[in-house]
């Protein structure tokens, strides 16, 4: 329950609401790799993704509606994996049961869903993490680390682009909080707040909208951020091959980081190591660790008591962000990012 981590009684007793391809083969597959940890129970309205993944991973109890495992099941800690239009609701229903709370990103649809998220745990004093995994892969942890370190100076402006082939699921459709912008765009708005630490101000976007979905397709958007740094993203649904980098410009050096090539590039006036530009081209990293890693440190976080490593306010911000740019993408002037 919320205060697990006080009681230090057994095994933490965990539960999954969602058992599509995500909540059965990332975090689940994560999950059962931790010691100190029982998978209890499993719910997905179809019954049969719920058996298969309970089977799969030896969760004890398996349930059609999450409702009703939340009222029988004795539980700790619940994960939700479930589309977007059905995260905060979910969420909302873990934190009133008295447990803790791993959902995927983001959270909701828009800010108002996580900041509902937020204030809910606040009030059952229940810990919340928000599953942006990206925060785990190596490269980016490294250009963090050169970016707060000072490697380059004073950050002033950042690009970044993160593409995939089109949308063809429910993560195509608006109503179900899809889009390319809430399905791969937070990931990339998210590196950029968490690589630059500044508190964003205004954006101003242009989309292209798909013609039949009503989606949004391709979206070119300028982050500015108090201080004056600049970012310019791109998001893009219509490319065959994913890219995805992120590239910070300093007044004393440049770093950019790609996946799923991993390459780093560093040029830095501060380390003499980075002198000339240098090309890191790493091994390439098993990613299933990414999600063991962001599991076990959910799981330390709750052990411990101490703030989880992703807190539901990086949802708020990103979903600030996300909201601005539809705004801005509509009306085609600049919108005002308003965090709750």
């Amino acid at each position: 329950m919320a205060s697990w981590w006080l009681r230090q009684v057994g095994d933490m007793r965990i539960g999954l609401i969602g058992c599509g391809h995500h909540g059965r083969t990332r975090i689940s597959a994560a999950m059962a790799s931790i010691d100190g940890v029982e998978l209890v129970a499993c719910a997905d309205v179809d019954e049969a993704e719920a058996a298969r993944t309970a089977a799969q991973w030896r969760y004890a109890g398996v349930h059609s509606d999450y409702r009703r495992m939340l009222q029988r099941e004795r539980l700790d800690a619940v994960m939700v994996s479930l589309p977007h239009h059905l995260l905060a609701e979910a969420s909302v229903a873990v934190l009133e049961s008295g447990a803790d709370l791993f959902v995927e990103k983001p959270a909701g649809v828009v800010a108002a869903e996580a900041a509902l998220i937020r204030d809910t745990a606040a009030g059952a004093g229940a810990s919340v993490m928000v599953g942006y995994c990206m925060r785990y892969n190596p490269g980016r942890i490294r250009a963090r680390e050169l970016i707060v370190g000072g490697a380059v100076g004073e950050p002033v402006q950042a690009l970044a682009c993160k593409s995939a082939m089109p949308l063809e699921h429910w993560n195509s459709r608006m109503e179900f909080g899809g889009g390319q912008l809430r399905w791969h765009g937070v990931h990339i708005v998210d590196q950029v707040l968490w690589m630059c630490g500044v508190r964003p101000v205004r954006v101003h976007a242009e989309t292209r909208w798909h013609p039949e979905t009503g989606a949004d397709r391709d979206t070119a958007f300028t982050i500015v951020f108090e201080g004056g740094l600049t970012a310019s993203v791109t998001v893009s649904a219509s490319l065959s091959r994913p890219f995805d980098f992120v590239e910070f410009f300093g007044t004393r050096g440049r770093v950019r980081t790609e996946w799923p090539s991993e390459i780093l590039d560093v040029q830095s006036d501060v380390v003499a190591e980075y002198e000339t530009q240098t090309r890191i081209t790493p091994m390439l990293p098993d990613y299933n660790e990414m999600y063991r890693l962001q599991m076990r440190d959910w799981v330390d976080s709750l052990t411990t008591g101490r703030e989880p490593p992703i807190p539901v306010q990086a949802a708020v911000d990103v979903l600030s962000v996300i909201d601005a740019v539809y705004e801005s993408a509509r009306s085609g002037s600049p919108a005002a990012v308003v965090i709750g």
